[in-house]
């Protein structure tokens, strides 16, 4: 197999950012471009050139990550999208759970020892 073959091999599948069908085959070969980048690409589903997101098996942006971005919405309705992929991801998989405030050594005590357990539990 020529190396040219075997750069062909890299299975790149782009998918309708407005129907999110999966889109005519392109071969591709040479640079590595952005993650999810998106191609103006005719949707036989839609019967309209649009874009189509990039995605490529055994990286951070194959197929699921794509129907996981669009089913979140983060394409509008021209299909480009609202945030870049990079910061999506990030507040979609790297949101920081609010913290509730601890509860005081007093509600503690109350709960699990009682009133007649209290000075007990206070010399600890």
């Amino acid at each position: 197999m020529s190396n040219k073959a075997r750069k062909m091999e890299k299975d790149h599948e782009f998918y309708c950012t407005i129907c999110g069908n999966k889109g005519i085959p392109v071969c591709r070969t040479g640079r590595v471009r952005e993650t999810g980048h998106l191609k103006k690409l005719y949707c036989l589903f839609c019967n309209r050139e649009t874009n189509h997101a990039e995605c490529i098996s055994g990286t951070g942006y194959d197929s699921e990550m794509f129907q996981k971005e669009k089913e979140a919405g983060n394409f509008n309705s021209e299909g480009t999208r609202i945030l870049p992929f990079l910061e999506w991801r990030h507040m979609t998989f790297h949101e920081v759970e609010e913290v509730e405030e601890e509860d005081s050594l007093e509600e503690w005590l109350a709960l699990f020892a009682g009133d007649s357990n209290k000075k007990v539990f206070q010399n600890l």
